[in-house]
């Protein structure tokens, strides 16, 4: 089971079994062009296939991740019905089960839930790799519903019930259809300092836009672990040293670029407070030839301070910065060049309708969002 061509063989049974149910052109034409940009991702993507299965991301899965087998107990999300009867079908990619869910999330029309729930996977498991392969696994899933609605189609003796049917598997073709686009990208960065609404602003690129938000707070420890506390709320010591943070800022912008040559927009979750970080960032753009957005993040001082104080009180945020963390970046940090300006947008991150404004604009910019 544990190989690429294990991953990539029921991806082509889906085909095989689909084509002789199908007898509209329209219908076959589009069943083709989804087996040709399949069998190029996968040629395209066959060494990271191998190099999951070497890395030990082919495990034992649920294999049936879609919104049917999920409930509330307790008001905590339970899984149910595996797949148990088929073992290849178990045994899977751990991404190809999170994309199932993923993907039927953006069926029910829910995509910002989808969004938020891929970034969530992401930024919880590490595995930033599986980015590029996302679309692949989610067209493969797309298919696989596509085809089992299929199957009901000669079960149907009545003609109403059989267009349901038909109309049910066009959705999900249609669907499968869309992860083989070619996207409009773009990278943003936030600036600002700690506290002031920058994981805000990011998250709504995610649900609106479809973005990989990339989280420094969160990518910091990952390679650093924790503040020590006899360090917490001291500025350059620890995992905040000035060579942990330029390690920090790299791992983001070598993130950030494979995220782009995977297809996706990226928001990086920073303070960029230096020039040489912005201008780091700015060149990850330019080598992926993207759009370059700086997002100059601003809210009144007596916001932040109860923004600090509600975050510390709640916590569970990956953030350590205290009051007068605020302050002495407030002291530090570099004002925007003249060029970087020309980059920025101001967003006023207590106000929706800033963030409305973004949206749209970006929106209006890039029409492929």
């Amino acid at each position: 089971m544990n190989s690429a061509e294990a991953i990539v063989a029921p991806m082509r049974q889906n085909f095989e079994q689909i084509r002789p149910l199908l007898s509209e052109a329209a219908d076959l034409q589009q069943l083709d062009a989804l087996e040709d940009w399949t069998e190029t991702s996968i040629l395209r993507l066959g060494p990271l296939l191998d190099q999951r299965c070497q890395q030990g991301f082919i495990r034992e899965c649920h294999g049936d991740l879609h919104l049917g087998n999920a409930t509330l107990i307790d008001d905590k999300v339970v899984l149910f019905d595996c797949i148990e009867f088929n073992e290849p079908f178990r045994l899977i990619d751990i991404a190809s089960d999170a994309a199932f869910l993923a993907m039927d999330l953006e069926d029910r029309g829910l995509k910002c839930q989808a969004r938020r729930f891929i970034n969530g996977w992401l930024e919880r498991t590490g595995d930033y790799a599986a980015v590029e392969l996302l679309n692949l696994y989610k067209a493969y899933r797309a298919l696989v519903r596509a085809k089992v609605s299929l199957f009901r189609l000669y079960q149907e003796q009545d003609a109403v019930q059989r267009k349901v049917v038909l109309r049910q598997y066009r959705s999900y073709a249609n669907l499968a259809e869309s992860y083989s686009a070619i996207p409009s990208r773009f990278l943003a960065i936030t600036h600002g300092v700690s506290a002031v609404g920058k994981s805000h602003v990011a998250l709504r690129l995610v649900e609106a836009l479809g973005a990989v938000r990339l989280r420094s707070d969160v990518e910091r420890k990952r390679l650093h672990g924790e503040q020590p506390q006899a360090q917490q709320g001291q500025l350059d010591t620890g995992i905040y040293s000035q060579q942990a943070s330029e390690a920090t800022y790299q791992r983001l912008h070598q993130l950030a670029k494979a995220a782009l040559q995977a297809g996706f927009s990226v928001v990086i979750d920073a303070a960029y407070l230096k020039q040489p970080q912005r201008q780091a960032a700015w060149q990850i753009a330019e080598s992926t030839g993207v759009p370059f957005l700086i997002l100059d993040c601003e809210a009144p001082d007596a916001v932040i301070a109860q923004w600090l104080a509600q975050r510390q009180a709640e916590g569970g945020d990956p953030s350590d910065a205290t009051l007068e963390v605020v302050q002495a970046q407030r002291a530090s940090r570099e004002a925007l060049s003249e060029s970087e300006l020309t980059h920025s947008r101001r967003v006023d991150t207590q106000d929706a309708g800033s963030l409305d404004d973004l949206v749209a604009s970006i929106r209006q910019h890039l029409p492929g969002l």
